[in-house]
């Protein structure tokens, strides 16, 4: 499943649901569906976590102060001039 907060949390189903417990022998298409899965979440994971990693002027969080993280839209702007207008 993945998420967002935008005024609400908002989940949604990514895949169905994947059995990965193996009850016969013959099951090798669900093995090989849950593996691709798997390796994809991985590779995910990594890209998320170099991102993350690479991020610059980050603020603190301030207590009683909306962080820019839960706000996806543009709060203000820097003019050509150096400053910045708030809205």
């Amino acid at each position: 499943m993945g998420g967002v907060f935008t005024d609400r949390f908002i989940v949604q189903c990514l895949t169905d649901m994947k059995r990965m417990g193996l009850s016969s022998t013959g099951e090798d298409k669900q093995v090989y569906d849950n593996a691709r899965v798997l390796i994809a979440l991985c590779k995910c994971l990594v890209n998320l976590q170099t991102f993350y990693l690479t991020l610059q002027d980050v603020p603190p969080v301030k207590k009683g102060v909306p962080h820019p993280r839960y706000f996806l839209y543009l709060t203000s702007f820097t003019a050509k001039d150096g400053s910045t207008t708030h809205f």
